[in-house]
């Protein structure tokens, strides 16, 4: 399934490039600006991971109208959450604002770059063909109409 795919890889480069320059931040600027990269990039791939899943849930052929249900409303409970950890963030734990706001585009940054990088590997390709092929299977299309 493409979803884990991308899934596999927006947490591998994320947790690599997020803890790198948390360190680098913590070295050149201290701990507060460090803090608060990290908590607004942690934010930021939480939700486009949690995004990820559920949107792949929902696409899935193979569950059940019920539990779409369930997946949709897990997805709008999911932007609830992460609008109250941001807000929590700067009003509640006071994290330094602007560490936070680059977190978040950082975050941003490397959730297009994993799923770009996910859906041209060779895995993403291969299950980008699958779906293809099963999709071309359920609409009764020729085979050699594929790409």
């Amino acid at each position: 399934m493409l979803s884990n795919v991308l899934l596999v890889h927006v947490l591998r480069l994320s947790s690599a490039v997020l803890g790198a320059i948390t360190g680098l931040i913590w070295i050149i600027w201290g701990q507060d600006p460090a803090l608060g990269f990290i908590t607004g990039g942690v934010l930021m791939v939480f939700d486009g991971v949690a995004l990820i899943f559920l949107v792949g849930r929902l696409l899935d052929p193979g569950v059940s109208g019920a539990t779409k249900g369930f997946f949709t409303l897990v997805l709008v409970g999911k932007l609830t959450i992460v609008a109250g950890l941001l807000w929590a963030s700067l009003s509640v734990w006071a994290v330094h604002e602007l560490g936070l706001l680059v977190g978040l585009g950082i975050g941003l940054m490397l959730l297009v770059l994993g799923v770009n990088r996910g859906s041209t590997s060779q895995e993403g390709l291969d299950a980008i063909r699958e779906a293809e092929q099963r999709i071309a299977q359920e609409m009764g299309d020729n085979e050699d109409e594929l790409r």
